[in-house]
């Protein structure tokens, strides 16, 4: 599934945005709330959790596992619209004359 981010307001512990607004991501997995990550990053108790494929944040806790964005930061990409965006601005053939 792919989503697009709508808010890249958020910074990681060393200030450096993970995830940008306007980029098209792709969901590797979907988590469920979790109390001990809603007491570090005080996120509401019934948000959802994403896992990207094309950013890994590993948390300094092995028993953490993998730190989760928040699901409101991104919102669904319709597949066939984002084909036809990517063909019209995809390089052409033609010679003009």
């Amino acid at each position: 599934m792919l989503v697009i981010c709508v808010d890249d307001a958020k910074q990681n512990a060393l200030g450096v945005k993970e995830i940008v607004r306007g980029h098209v991501y792709t969901v590797r997995a979907v988590t469920e709330p979790d109390v001990l990550l809603l007491t570090i990053f005080g996120r509401p108790l019934d948000e959802l959790g994403i896992l990207l494929v094309e950013v890994l944040r590993p948390s300094n806790d092995p028993e953490l596992g993998e730190i989760p964005f928040g699901a409101y930061r991104f919102r669904p990409v319709d597949e066939k619209r984002l084909a036809v965006l990517r063909k019209a601005q995809a390089p052409t053939d033609e010679v003009l004359a």
